[in-house]
């Protein structure tokens, strides 16, 4: 193959993301490979595992060794119905997150096909909706300790132990500017956030920066112990990326059926 125009538009996405993740020299080098190994019929499963093949790249300046995490990895790793696995590995460092993707597939909410690439055909819309999540975040945290301020003690907890007793504190003005300063960072994201694989990944992280901060706001100034807050935090964290990628996921979805319709009139005779 001597181009990569010659791809489908689907598997050409795929390709062109990961070959701009890497230095300009590594991925020159790896052009040529994957030129040898895509052709006009390869379909996006099979170009994912051509990748996925390449494993860590020795010697790249750029990663050390690694890809770089990016906001369209964080998007497809949380985010990949095609995969049938829950716990995938993390996409940066140890460990293992969790594949939204795959529980919905499961659970019957989505089709594994549903989109070609996944999130590169949510309209904008379906964004601006999303970053609604952590705008009423951070509203609801500039409302709340408009209200409660002069209520609240000198010293917030910053620290817990396992029971949900607090074990370290630190000043109210030191408190309220971090929670306040994560939610509204992350809601003013939201809205400057792109569209495609990029965007999706950046309203699921503002989505749960939001969800976090509210949540140690409420926690550090209940009036008594929530020993259950640590579950509800943890619970909470979790759901909430994969609810924001569902419904950018949903709206894609619609979206690329409407403009198939458009351009096939006959599919709904």
């Amino acid at each position: 193959m001597a181009t990569f125009t010659d791809l489908r538009p689907e598997v050409r996405a795929v390709v062109q993301a990961y070959l701009a993740e890497l230095d300009r020299g590594t991925a020159a080098e790896l052009t040529g490979y994957l030129m040898e190994r895509l052709d006009a019929e390869t379909s996006v499963e099979e170009a994912r595992r051509i990748i996925a093949d390449i494993g860590p790249i020795e010697g790249d300046s750029a990663t050390g060794g690694w890809r770089l995490p990016s906001w369209s990895r964080f998007a497809e790793t949380l985010w990949d119905p095609r995969n049938p696995k829950v716990m995938v590995p993390n996409v940066f460092g140890l460990g293992w997150t969790v594949n939204f993707g795959a529980i919905a597939v499961k659970a019957g909410l989505i089709e594994p096909d549903a989109e070609d690439v996944p999130f590169a055909n949510v309209p904008a819309s379906a964004f601006r909706g999303a970053a609604v999540v952590p705008t009423a975040l951070a509203a609801a945290v500039v409302l709340h300790y408009l209200a409660r301020w002069d209520e609240l003690p000198e010293h917030l907890p910053s620290h817990w132990a396992w029971d949900g007793t607090p074990d370290r504190f630190q000043s109210k003005g030191a408190a309220a500017a971090t929670d306040l300063g994560i939610t509204v960072l992350a809601a003013a994201a939201a809205w400057l956030g792109r569209r495609g694989p990029r965007g999706a990944g950046i309203a699921a992280a503002t989505a749960v920066a939001g969800v976090a901060a509210a949540a140690t706001t409420v926690w550090r100034t209940a009036d008594r112990r929530l020993g259950w807050a640590g579950p509800a935090f943890a619970a909470a964290v979790a759901a909430v990326p994969g609810s924001v990628l569902y419904g950018l996921a949903r709206a894609g979805r619609d979206a690329e059926m409407q403009a198939d319709l458009r351009n096939n009139p006959t599919q709904i005779m």
